[in-house]
């Protein structure tokens, strides 16, 4: 299989809160929002990178597509996540491709607005398999599942460069 026959695994990485999509050019396969509570420790972090890994491992992916701030926002928590993931990326020789929410809006949003809606917008239209935390979203009930729409966004901008 190539590369853009298997699956690619979007993260929206946060410290409380991950956004995961796992899917290919044609469609979703899996979405969610997985929470992490309790102040940030190395053993958080290490929960995280399991999470992970057994998303990995249970849809075979190719490619890692993280949304994370901007360098100069990171926190160092935020930092540390990076760094595990690039790690565990590279012990399954997997590739990984990071966006910050300005690159996201820059190739996604080049007419709609540059929010959270718009982008959940953008992504609904190419996953409408996402109708229903496309509503929450549209409706300000549930902003928490914007994650599931970057981790989607970044799938779809690293497809779009694996092009």
């Amino acid at each position: 299989m190539t590369t853009q026959k298997k699956p690619i695994l979007g993260i929206s990485l946060g410290t409380r809160r991950l956004g995961i999509a796992v899917g290919t050019k044609e469609e979703l396969i899996d979405w969610q929002v997985k929470g992490f509570d309790g102040t940030f420790s190395q053993k958080k972090a290490d929960k995280i990178c399991r999470a992970v890994e057994r998303i990995i491992t249970m849809f075979d992916v190719s490619a890692i597509a993280l949304k994370a701030p901007h360098p100069v926002k990171r926190s160092a928590a935020i930092n540390y996540c990076l760094s595990s993931l690039s790690y565990l990326a590279q012990s399954k020789h997997i590739s990984m491709y990071l966006y910050s929410i300005e690159e996201i809006e820059k190739q996604l949003l080049k007419k709609s607005k540059k929010n959270k809606l718009g982008l959940a917008t953008c992504i609904y239209h190419k996953y409408p398999e996402l109708q229903t935390e496309y509503r929450k979203v549209q409706s300000g009930k549930a902003m928490y599942y914007s994650k599931v729409f970057e981790a989607a966004a970044v799938i779809a901008l690293t497809l779009a460069s694996l092009q």
